[in-house]
């Protein structure tokens, strides 16, 4: 809904709150950058992605 009505605080607060396996930090970095947020936009991209399969 954050993102449908373009509420970009709503939306990275949403994305931090859901488990770090599931955050795609990586997206919230390209929303940041093409609103000119360049700071918070670096800091998302530097997150660890913690995600996908596992092989054992």
């Amino acid at each position: 809904m954050a993102q449908a009505r373009g509420d970009l605080d709503q939306f990275l607060a949403l994305e931090a709150r859901r488990p770090d396996w599931r955050q795609d930090p990586f997206r919230s970095a390209e929303r940041l950058l093409a609103a000119g947020r360049l700071d918070e936009a670096l800091s998302w991209a530097r997150r660890e992605h913690r995600g996908g399969l596992a092989y054992v």
